[in-house]
């Protein structure tokens, strides 16, 4: 089976259907909702979805939250959801450049382009 096969079937064993419109929604995306929802897990999904479409590579993809916290689960959860992957040659491409991606608070990117400017 396909990398997308796989997890296509992942985002529809999820069954809520909010949160699987919004990692399949193809424009940019705001996700709010209370603790323990599912936010971390909605846009880790998401950030794989695009990488599976090969729709762009980890580098391209902004991915912001506001606590150190949620931003170093989705790291592991995206990297771990890549690694289960492997199979596919391409993403195994995209997990050789998956420290260049941006994964991070909302503080630390902006600190990112103040410092830089």
């Amino acid at each position: 089976m396909s990398a997308s096969t796989i997890f296509n079937q992942k985002i529809r064993d999820l069954g809520d259907s909010e949160q699987i419109a919004a990692i399949n929604c193809n424009t940019n995306c705001v996700v709010t909702a209370g603790a323990g929802s599912g936010k971390t897990m909605v846009l880790s999904y998401r950030f794989i979805r695009l990488i599976v479409e090969k729709r762009c590579h980890v580098d391209e993809i902004l991915t912001l939250t506001f606590t150190r916290l949620a931003a170093a689960e989705m790291y592991t959860r995206i990297q771990k959801e890549l690694h289960n992957l492997t199979d596919d040659e391409d993403i195994e491409e995209e997990l050789k450049l998956f420290t260049k991606a941006t994964i991070t608070t909302i503080d630390a990117f902006c600190h990112r382009i103040v410092a830089s400017d």
